[in-house]
């Protein structure tokens, strides 16, 4: 596959380039390293992380991985603009706009592929208040410890933020996770999005699957909204549109 990528590249006017290209495999005691012509390519442990077009990709855990990949991107691009977000001589509501245009879209990059377990949603949820805490500040009062002053802070900064009008990350997360999926399940064209939606393996390497629970798939917690068949329901765009809201509101739960 790697020699069929090298010379498709050449007809048009590319060239793989060795120290670029990483191979990424689930197959067990894998080489280090594969030849491809008169150069070797890299072969990617199953612990090793690389990043492409600004996302994490691994072969273990990398929901996990791409999730704490968005979250340091998030807070990279919290702190580059503090100065404006925690200045309180700005009025709080500009600067909960901005922090909706400038963080909000960093942390969700690409969440339409995500599939996140409730630890990871508490992440999110985690994250999202302790920058808004920042951003709204809270004076500690002397009559109440350290955990009622946080409850406190983080109850006064989501009212502020829902006053405002700012959308929680969660939900953002689902309503975009649920539009692509329609969108994909509608698309006609061939393209590659859709032909990884309908596919299924027809082999299973060594025979047997892994010893555990199996590991969530893309699609299940869209499966528990609109059915098994959800990708024939997704036809419908109307009764598409009147289920998302029914998926962020159940799973917010």
């Amino acid at each position: 596959m790697l020699r069929d990528l090298a010379i498709l590249s050449t007809t048009y006017g590319l060239k793989l380039h060795a120290d670029k290209t990483i191979v990424l495999t689930n197959a067990c005691n894998p080489p280090k390293s594969l030849s491809c012509g008169d150069y070797l390519v890299k072969v990617a442990a199953s612990t090793d992380k690389e990043k492409y077009l600004g996302r994490v990709l691994c072969i273990e855990g990398f929901h996990e991985a791409e999730l704490s990949n968005r979250i340091a991107c998030a807070w990279n691009v919290f702190f580059k603009h503090k100065l404006i977000l925690c200045n309180k001589r700005l009025v709080l509501k500009k600067r909960l706009r901005f922090f909706e245009s400038v963080v909000t879209p960093t942390v969700l990059y690409g969440c339409a592929a995500w599939s996140l377990k409730q630890a990871d949603y508490q992440k999110l949820r985690t994250t999202r208040r302790r920058m808004l805490r920042w951003m709204v500040g809270s004076t500690k009062r002397p009559d109440e410890d350290w955990i009622e002053h946080r409850i406190r802070a983080t109850r006064t900064c989501e009212q502020l933020a829902d006053q405002h009008g700012l959308k929680d990350w969660i939900v953002l997360q689902r309503v975009t996770k649920w539009s692509f999926a329609g969108r994909t399940a509608r698309c006609c064209d061939g393209r590659w999005s859709t032909r990884v939606l309908n596919w299924s393996p027809q082999f299973h390497i060594g025979g047997l699957r892994r010893v555990g629970r199996p590991c969530a798939r893309w699609d299940d917690d869209i499966s528990s909204i609109a059915g098994g068949e959800w990708s024939r329901v997704a036809q419908d765009v109307t009764l598409w549109d009147l289920l998302a809201d029914g998926y962020a509101e159940r799973l917010n739960d």
